[in-house]
C-alpha cells in the first residue's frame, strides 16, 4: 500500500494541517516583514540594533515559553490520567454487575439480565457523554428521566453577545421551539408580526376530550404515551445540563436497589461502590481541567513579548548575517509561535489532543459489549476441560483435570512437591 494512502500517513497529515493552518500567517507576516527590514538596509540605511537586547529577551522568553508549554503538557497527561480512570472503573463495574449480581428464579431471570444490561449501557452512555458525543449517547439515556441538574462546566459564550446571562443555543431544547424562537438567517433583520389570531384545526378531540384523561393519569404519576403527552413533558422545560453526572445517580440507584433486596455481600456493594466513585472522581477532574484555563492576561502578555521579540529580530540580525536574516527570521518564528500554538492546543479537546474516540468506542464500547455477549462463565467448563493438559508442567502432558481428580488429593501434592524441589531443612 502506497505511504500516501496510509492510515498512519493520512492521521499524521490531519494532525500537521491542524498545526500548520493556526501559525502560517503570522510566519509569513514575520518573514516578510523581515525582508523588508533587509531592502530598506541594503539601501544603505542604518537601522541596525545592538544585538545585546536580542540575547537577554532570547534567554527571559525562552524560559517563558518553556513553563507555558510544560505546564499545557501537565494538563494533557492529567487529562490522560483521568481518561484512564474511567477505563479502569467501567471495566471494574461492569464485571462486577455482570457476574457477581446473581440471576434471580428463572420466571424473573429475563428481568435482571435486562437490568444489568441496561446499567453497564449507562456505563458506556457515561463516557459518551464526558466526550459530549451525543449521537451515539443518545439511545443510551433516552428513556432516563431528567435531573434538571446544574453544569458542571460554564457555557460557551454566544458568538453575538457577552453578558453571562445569555444562554447558549446548547441550552435550548428541541422540543421547545416556537415560531418567535426560529434560526433567523437574515441576521438581525426583525422577524414578521405573527397574526393576531391562530386557533388551532378542529378535530374530533374537541368533541370528545380525551386527552384530559391523560392529564388526570399523569397528574398521578402514571406514564402516558401518545403526542399530546409529549407535548406537554416538553413543556415542562426539565433539561438536565449535566449528563454524566446524572448517569452516575441512575448506577448508584441500581446499587441501592442491590443492597435493598439482599442480594450481594458488603465487599462487593463496597468494590462497585469504588468503582463508581473512582468515575465521579475522574468526571470532577475532566470539569477542573477544563474549567482552569492559562490565565487569559498571561497568554495575551507572552503573545505579545514573542511578537515584539520576532519584529525587533531583523533590527539586530542584519549586520552579522545580511540577507540570511530572512530565513532566520521565519525559523525563530517556526520556533517561538510553533511552541505558543501546541501550547494551547494540548491544553484544550481538539484533534491534535487525545483520541477520545479510540477510548470510547474502541475500547469501553468494544470491552462491554464482548462482556454482555456471553453468561458468566462456568468454572466446570474452562478449568476441567480437557485442553487444560498442562496443569502440572510438561511432564505430566497428557493428563486432563478430571484425571487429577481421580487420582486424588495425595497425588496432586506431591506433583506439586517436585516442581518446587527439595525443601532445606529448616535449623
Amino acid at each position: 500500500m502506497p505511504l500516501k494512502n496510509s492510515p498512519v500517513h493520512s492521521h499524521t497529515v490531519e494532525r500537521m494541517k491542524g498545526h500548520a493552518t493556526d501559525n502560517y500567517a503570522v510566519i509569513v507576516f514575520f518573514t516578510a516583514w523581515a525582508a523588508v527590514i533587509c531592502a530598506i538596509a541594503s539601501k544603505g540605511k542604518n537601522i541596525a540594533i545592538q544585538p545585546t537586547l536580542l540575547t537577554v529577551l532570547g534567554t527571559v522568553l525562552g524560559f517563558v515559553i518553556s513553563y507555558r508549554t510544560s505546564s499545557s503538557f501537565e494538563r494533557y497527561n492529567e487529562g490522560r490520567r483521568l481518561w484512564a480512570s474511567v477505563i479502569f472503573g467501567s471495566r471494574t463495574l461492569s464485571r462486577f454487575i455482570w457476574f457477581h449480581v446473581p440471576l434471580n428464579e428463572t420466571e424473573k431471570r429475563g428481568r435482571s439480565l435486562v437490568e444489568k444490561k441496561t446499567v453497564i449501557n449507562l456505563i458506556e452512555g457515561f463516557a459518551y457523554a464526558i466526550q459530549i458525543q451525543y449521537v451515539d449517547l443518545y439511545h443510551l439515556v433516552k428513556y432516563l428521566p431528567p435531573y434538571a441538574l446544574p453544569r458542571g462546566m460554564p457555557p460557551p459564550p454566544s458568538p453575538r453577545h457577552s453578558g453571562t446571562d445569555v444562554s447558549s443555543p446548547s441550552d435550548q431544547s428541541f422540543t421547545q421551539g416556537s415560531p418567535e424562537k426560529g434560526d433567523n438567517k437574515w441576521g438581525d433583520v426583525a422577524p414578521h408580526l405573527l397574526p393576531s389570531r391562530t386557533p388551532p384545526k378542529s378535530s374530533l378531540y374537541d368533541v370528545f376530550p380525551i386527552s384530559l384523561i391523560g392529564k388526570l393519569l399523569a397528574k398521578r404519576g402514571v406514564e402516558v404515551s401518545g403526542k399530546a403527552q409529549a407535548r406537554a413533558r416538553a413543556r415542562k422545560g426539565i433539561t438536565s445540563h449535566n449528563i454524566p453526572l446524572e448517569i452516575t445517580l441512575y448506577i448508584s440507584s441500581y446499587v441501592s436497589t442491590l443492597q435493598s433486596r439482599k442480594h450481594l455481600d458488603a465487599p462487593t456493594i463496597t468494590n462497585m461502590l469504588n468503582a463508581l466513585n473512582i468515575m465521579g472522581d475522574a468526571l470532577t477532574g475532566l470539569e477542573r481541567v477544563l474549567t482552569t484555563p492559562i490565565p487569559f492576561s498571561y497568554s495575551v502578555h507572552l503573545w505579545s513579548t514573542t511578537c515584539l521579540y520576532c519584529f525587533l529580530l531583523p533590527f539586530q540580525l542584519w549586520i552579522p548575517l545580511k540577507w540570511i536574516t530572512v530565513p532566520a527570521t521565519l525559523v525563530a518564528a517556526f520556533m517561538f509561535f510553533g511552541f505558543l500554538a501546541a501550547g494551547e492546543e494540548i491544553e484544550r479537546y481538539d484533534k491534535n489532543d487525545l483520541n477520545l474516540d479510540h477510548f470510547t468506542q474502541n475500547i469501553i464500547r468494544l470491552e462491554l459489549n464482548r462482556l454482555t455477549a456471553r453468561t458468566m462463565p462456568d468454572i466446570h467448563t474452562w478449568a476441567f476441560s480437557p485442553a487444560n493438559s498442562h496443569l502440572f508442567g510438561s511432564e505430566f502432558v497428557n493428563a486432563a483435570p478430571e484425571e487429577w481428580v481421580r487420582r486424588g488429593p495425595d497425588a496432586i501434592t506431591n506433583v506439586l512437591m517436585k516442581e518446587t524441589g527439595p525443601m532445606s531443612a529448616s535449623p
